[in-house]
């Protein structure tokens, strides 16, 4: 009797243990999930965000809106795509030179990028430049993007945000990439 008892013990002891294994591996049922309940780093606190009101301002929206009828149905029109949705960072044995090299794009984006409908490749990226374009950083920020554009044969075209426009002359102005 002393032996089944012992392995009843042993076997709610098993149990236990495996218990919290499946919970520290991450095997256990979600159904309950709360953010209290989650493990997550020390400092991070998902209360220290809020859903924007607009992923556009109202410069960017009127012409995004212009955009959409000015192209039709030619591309897709995404709007504020990173840099590093758009290239792929070229592999370097030096994982120091990989990481700068992707660094260096990171958090970097594009206004609009008009993508082949049918590949979703990049065809045309486009940025409005208000006045923080004029800033010495910023204008060193513009030359090094540019260049990534221009050597991947990707053009990337400005506009002024003070700037007004009209369907016909942005139809005019990306007719050549249709």
């Amino acid at each position: 009797m002393n032996s089944f008892i012992f392995l009843i013990f042993i076997f709610f002891l098993l149990a236990v243990v495996l218990s919290k294994i499946k919970d520290k591996l991450g095997f256990s049922n979600h159904n309950n999930y709360t953010y209290e309940n989650r493990n997550f780093k020390k400092g991070f606190d998902p209360s220290n965000y809020e859903t924007r009101q607009t992923m556009m301002n109202s410069s960017e929206r009127i012409f995004f809106e212009t955009l959409k009828r000015a192209i039709g149905d030619k591309f897709d029109i995404y709007p504020q795509v990173n840099l590093d949705k758009i290239f792929k960072t070229k592999y370097k044995s030096n994982k120091f030179e990989f990481n700068g090299a992707r660094w260096a794009i990171d958090r970097r984006s594009v206004d609009y990028l008009l993508v082949a409908k049918e590949t979703q490749s990049p065809k045309v990226a486009i940025e409005l430049d208000g006045s923080s374009h004029e800033r010495s950083d910023r204008i060193e920020r513009d030359e090094k993007v540019g260049s990534i554009f221009d050597y991947n044969g990707v053009p990337l075209v400005r506009f002024n945000v003070c700037d007004s426009f009209n369907e016909t002359e942005l139809r005019l102005k990306f007719e050549r990439f249709f």
